[in-house]
Protein backbone atom coordinates (compact mmCIF):
# COMPACT_ATOMS: atom_id res chain seq x y z
CA UNK A 1 0.00 0.00 0.00
CA UNK A 2 1.10 3.53 -0.17
CA UNK A 3 0.24 6.02 2.21
CA UNK A 4 0.74 9.42 1.80
CA UNK A 5 1.62 12.67 4.38
CA UNK A 6 1.79 16.24 3.54
CA UNK A 7 3.02 18.59 5.76
CA UNK A 8 4.70 22.37 5.66
CA UNK A 9 8.37 22.23 7.08
CA UNK A 10 7.83 24.71 9.38
CA UNK A 11 5.58 22.49 10.96
CA UNK A 12 1.97 23.47 10.07
CA UNK A 13 2.65 27.26 11.27
CA UNK A 14 4.01 30.21 8.71
CA UNK A 15 3.51 31.30 5.49
CA UNK A 16 1.93 29.94 2.75
CA UNK A 17 4.89 30.23 1.08
CA UNK A 18 6.65 27.68 3.19
CA UNK A 19 8.52 24.72 1.27
CA UNK A 20 6.48 21.78 1.84
CA UNK A 21 7.94 18.20 2.88
CA UNK A 22 6.37 15.03 1.52
CA UNK A 23 6.53 11.79 3.34
CA UNK A 24 5.44 8.08 1.67
CA UNK A 25 5.29 5.36 2.90
CA UNK A 26 5.53 1.82 0.83
CA UNK A 27 4.54 -1.11 2.18
CA UNK A 28 3.53 -4.69 0.68
CA UNK A 29 4.42 -8.40 0.68
CA UNK A 30 8.57 -9.52 0.55
CA UNK A 31 9.36 -9.37 -2.96
CA UNK A 32 6.78 -6.86 -4.60
CA UNK A 33 9.20 -4.60 -5.75
CA UNK A 34 9.36 -1.69 -3.04
CA UNK A 35 13.13 -1.04 -2.46
CA UNK A 36 13.03 -1.08 -6.71
CA UNK A 37 10.15 0.97 -7.11
CA UNK A 38 12.21 3.57 -4.50
CA UNK A 39 15.74 3.12 -6.42
CA UNK A 40 14.09 4.05 -9.94
CA UNK A 41 12.25 6.79 -8.97
CA UNK A 42 14.76 8.33 -6.75
CA UNK A 43 17.46 7.76 -10.39
CA UNK A 44 14.50 9.04 -12.41
CA UNK A 45 13.93 12.39 -10.41
CA UNK A 46 17.81 12.82 -10.12
CA UNK A 47 18.32 13.01 -13.80
CA UNK A 48 15.01 14.73 -14.76
CA UNK A 49 15.08 17.14 -11.98
CA UNK A 50 18.51 17.32 -10.23
CA UNK A 51 17.48 20.66 -7.62
CA UNK A 52 14.38 18.48 -6.20
CA UNK A 53 16.17 15.02 -6.00
CA UNK A 54 18.72 16.76 -3.33
CA UNK A 55 15.91 17.26 -1.27
CA UNK A 56 15.20 13.53 -0.98
CA UNK A 57 15.97 12.26 2.48
CA UNK A 58 14.57 8.16 3.58
CA UNK A 59 15.43 4.91 3.41
CA UNK A 60 14.32 1.63 2.83
CA UNK A 61 15.84 -1.91 3.60
CA UNK A 62 17.08 -4.83 2.00
CA UNK A 63 17.22 -8.35 3.52
CA UNK A 64 20.61 -10.05 3.76
CA UNK A 65 20.44 -13.76 3.16
CA UNK A 66 23.47 -16.21 3.13
CA UNK A 67 23.20 -19.86 2.64
CA UNK A 68 19.47 -19.19 1.34
CA UNK A 69 18.53 -17.90 4.92
CA UNK A 70 17.65 -14.13 6.15
CA UNK A 71 20.76 -12.97 7.93
CA UNK A 72 19.42 -9.82 8.74
CA UNK A 73 18.91 -6.20 7.06
CA UNK A 74 20.80 -3.57 5.57
CA UNK A 75 19.46 -0.08 5.86
CA UNK A 76 19.98 2.32 2.43
CA UNK A 77 19.93 5.47 3.32
CA UNK A 78 19.48 7.15 -0.16
CA UNK A 79 22.91 6.60 -1.28
CA UNK A 80 24.17 5.41 1.99
CA UNK A 81 24.03 2.60 4.40
CA UNK A 82 24.39 0.60 7.18
CA UNK A 83 23.19 -2.73 9.01
CA UNK A 84 20.32 -2.66 10.88
CA UNK A 85 20.71 -6.40 12.50
CA UNK A 86 22.47 -9.58 12.24
CA UNK A 87 21.73 -12.53 13.54
CA UNK A 88 24.14 -13.39 16.32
Amino acid sequence: GLKEKTESSSGGKGKASAARRQHIFLTGQPGVGKSTMVRRCVERLGSERPDLAEGIRGFFTEEVRRGGEREGFDVVLMGKGGRLGKRA
